[in-house]
């Protein structure tokens, strides 16, 4: 039985028929079981509207701006739901982190000057998860009051992890990118894999979804060495010859002596260095500048993508809305990724002047300014910090 309540938000009250067919159409995805939060109706929305009436949205030239808020508002006034979201502690930095970043940049200082590594070959990598439905898995709008609430293919892997990985100059390489599941049948179709793969990236599937020895090994062969060799070429540097920084955060298979053993076996060339613990969130540049406007891009990519397909399932104009469903088949979300992955490293590639000030205020650059290389040489005298093996961790 699908409930309306009387009365209208916002633009509604002029246009009480589109209100109640769009109130159908959202209310019938959750009858059958498919999660429906602001971002879904937000989505919705836009793809409604641009179906149905796109003169009134401002991108058209219209007065009406659809947002999260005003969709929070009218699912809560004219259906009647509620929704409530998580809350997390933010995590605490180490009690000595200003003197743990200072070590890891006379570190950085030290190899900058003993191996005449220029600013090009400097690179950050951080991996971070995502999903396929940007919309969250765990929530969803429902009556207040009701006993059970189904969400249909909660329990789907659709979780994706991004290395993303910027150099100190200014450059987002191709990301690495790492799909649930235990086949390539869970990678996406191949026209779109091929495509990307000539971009540069690389893209498997594990069952976790997590970095693995073997992904890092990849993430190495097809993300790092292609860049390594490109910047080397630019340059006239030796290859082979010529050292690199890569600095990645602390974990666990990425310091794992597998790793770094399998590191100094085929790529001694390349200097691993690691963030102190705790520490990502003010000392990893890709943390402190890019992965907000990463995650903002992506999500305004797959809104986008989304929409326009809301609008042309809506095209038919016996369509019947209270049946309506998002196409939200693993393969479809699978393929819908690339595309917005792709739009959004094309926007975030472009942020070159905001990269470089992330390098800035993690305080990296530094490391080529003669004070500190000089700090750097004194203080590796008195402690022997920085060499373990070709690895550098701090402690």
């Amino acid at each position: 039985m699908v409930s309306i309540r009387s009365g209208s938000v916002g633009f509604w009250h002029d246009k009480p028929h589109l209100e109640e067919e769009f109130a159908k159409l959202v209310q019938g995805m959750r009858i059958v079981g498919q999660i429906v939060n602001s971002r879904i109706i937000h989505i919705l929305l836009l793809g409604f509207l641009q179906q149905r009436m796109p003169t009134v949205l401002l991108q058209n030239g219209g007065s009406f701006e659809a947002s999260t808020s005003f969709c929070k508002q009218w699912a809560r006034k004219k259906l009647g739901w509620t929704f409530r979201a998580q809350t997390t502690n933010q995590s605490k930095l180490p009690a000595n982190y200003e003197e743990q970043i200072e070590a890891m940049v006379l570190c950085i200082a030290y190899l900058v000057c003993a191996y005449r590594i220029p600013v090009e070959l400097v690179i950050n990598g951080d991996q971070t998860g995502e999903q396929l439905l940007l919309v969250g898995r765990e929530r969803t709008y429902a009556l207040k009051g009701c006993q059970e609430v189904v969400i249909a293919g909660a329990g789907d892997k659709q979780h994706i992890t991004l290395l993303v990985s910027l150099s100190a100059t200014r450059d987002l390489l191709p990301f690495h990118v790492i799909y649930s599941g235990k086949t390539r049948n869970s990678l996406p179709s191949p026209p779109r894999l091929m495509f990307l793969k000539e971009q540069g990236w690389n893209l498997n599937c594990i069952e976790t979804h997590w970095s693995t020895i073997t992904s890092m090994k990849e993430y190495i062969q097809q993300v790092i060495m292609p860049f390594y060799r490109s910047t080397c070429a630019q340059r006239n540097l030796e290859m082979g010859q010529q050292r690199m920084i890569l600095l990645l955060d602390c974990y666990s298979v990425h310091t794992s002596v597998e790793f770094r053993s399998w590191m100094k076996k085929n790529y001694n060339f390349i200097c691993l260095l690691y963030i102190p613990g705790g520490c990502t969130s003010i000392a990893q540049p890709a943390d402190v500048v890019l992965q907000r406007p990463l995650k903002a891009a992506i999500h305004r990519e797959f809104q986008i993508c989304a929409a326009r397909e809301v609008a042309r399932e809506l095209d038919n104009e016996h369509s019947d809305v209270s049946s309506f469903k998002l196409n939200t088949s693993m393969q479809n979300l699978r393929d819908k990724s690339c595309d917005f992955l792709w739009a959004a490293h094309q926007h975030v590639r472009e942020m070159r002047e905001m990269i470089v000030k992330g390098w800035e205020k993690c305080k990296i650059l530094e490391a080529w300014k003669v004070e500190k290389q000089m700090a750097s040489f004194e203080a590796n005298r008195n402690s022997q910090l920085f060499v373990e093996e070709e690895t550098f961790i701090l402690d």
